[in-house]
């Protein structure tokens, strides 16, 4: 594995100058995307357990 630390050391600097902290509304439409994924997920295992239990 041939990697330099220095160059990677300037990678997480440059990303962390291009990034911002989201605005409300964006903050908002993420959680509540990640709230619906984590509800199909949890819908799909109850499903599962109950297929397995019967």
């Amino acid at each position: 594995m041939n990697f330099n630390v220095k160059q990677v050391l300037e990678s997480w600097a440059r990303v962390l100058r291009i990034a911002k902290k989201p605005n409300f509304a964006d903050f908002s439409e993420s959680a509540k995307v990640c709230f619906a994924g984590l509800l199909v997920v949890g819908a799909v295992g109850f499903v599962v357990y109950l297929i397995s239990v019967a």
